[in-house]
């Protein structure tokens, strides 16, 4: 693979600019420049008789813009059965405009909630979002058998930073920026997790944070079940400041376990 030699991919129409749907793999051993893409610029798609085949990227990614801010419009998305792995860097996911529907992410995961569901790593990320143009929710799984990314820029979004529920696997975020969270009318989070398995299952959620959290309209960490750990990976701790200007009342810690679930454990290690 030439490292200096990248290609651009644009993408006007309904369909992703890359997409994958087979029991088979779908493999890139080469660095991408620019994904500008209508809908989701990445998508791998394994439901029913598709298979749990395998789409991965060896290789750099400079940047992914998606366009349309509606439902289910995502940077990265891996979704069914699949396995997804992207071995690179990605430079920046951004979107044009601001979204605050919770599956509008730039990166997304939705398993099947069985143990070999969707899995999803990815190496590195920049920036996800920026304060004009805002996902919904900036890294996102439900019921996915495991997500793991090694680090990110800052996380910017309109409902959640980062959302995590699953009963069967974990999320694990090793290095975070800062979080930017600005709701309107529902109330979001800049880190949400929640099992309706308690601490079972291996179901954790570790995130490690090297910036603050900021929210507005939004909980700074919220705990709706299970065992989740944010760690502050700075010598002086992180700062969590949560407001609101709709009249909801926020906190920058909360540990509110749902109807289906009595048991949570939130472990918090910040100033």
């Amino acid at each position: 693979m030439d490292e200096h030699v990248s290609i651009d991919i644009a993408a006007t129409g309904m369909d992703s600019a890359i997409y994958s749907y087979s029991s088979g793999k779908q493999i890139f051993n080469l660095n991408l420049g620019t994904i500008d893409s209508k809908t989701t610029a990445i998508d791998n798609s394994r439901y029913g008789n598709s298979g749990t085949g395998s789409q991965i990227f060896n290789g750099n990614i400079g940047k992914i813009i998606v366009r349309d801010i509606t439902y289910k419009t995502q940077g990265i998305s891996n979704t069914g059965f699949g396995h997804q792995e992207i071995n690179g860097h990605v430079g920046s996911i951004q979107i044009d405009g601001n979204s605050y529907t919770s599956q509008n992410a730039g990166v997304y995961q939705y398993g099947t909630g069985n143990v070999g569901s969707a899995t999803q790593y990815i190496q590195s990320i920049g920036d996800i979002g920026s304060a004009s143009g805002r996902f919904g929710t900036g890294i996102y799984s439900y019921q996915g058998a495991d997500q793991t990314i090694g680090s990110t820029g800052n996380l910017y979004a309109g409902l959640y930073g980062i959302y995590h529920f699953g009963d069967v696997g974990g999320q694990t975020i090793s290095q975070v920026g800062s979080i930017n969270v600005v709701a309107k009318n529902v109330i979001g989070a800049g880190i949400f997790g929640q099992t309706n398995t308690g601490q079972g299952f291996g179901a954790k959620q570790y995130i490690g944070m090297n910036g603050n959290i900021t929210t507005t309209n939004a909980y700074g960490i919220r705990n709706a079940g299970g065992l989740q750990e944010i760690e502050a990976l700075l010598p002086g701790g992180i700062t969590i400041h949560s407001d609101q200007n709709n009249g909801k009342a926020v906190y920058a810690l909360a540990l509110s376990p749902s109807a289906r679930n009595d048991k949570g454990e939130a472990i918090a290690d910040t100033t």
